[in-house]
């Protein structure tokens, strides 16, 4: 396997993240991958102070999909 295949394997196989399906699945630009990611973080709701960890561990794993997570 050359280098380019070996490249090219590890670009296709990251992880899914919101920003990574808009900029390569979507094709919109870095600046609007940023933009629209930016909008959905803060729209999302906050972990609460509760004991429904639960709902916490799952509000922090969307946000953790959110972006491009770079290796």
């Amino acid at each position: 396997m050359s280098d380019l295949e070996k490249l090219l394997e590890k670009f296709n196989n990251r992880p899914a993240s919101l920003w990574n399906v808009m900029r390569f699945q979507l094709g919109f630009s870095v600046e609007q991958s940023n933009e629209i990611v930016s909008a959905v973080e803060e729209w999302m709701p906050n972990e609460h102070d509760t004991n429904s960890y639960e709902w916490n561990k799952c509000v922090r794993m969307l946000r953790e999909r959110l972006w491009d997570q770079p290796e």
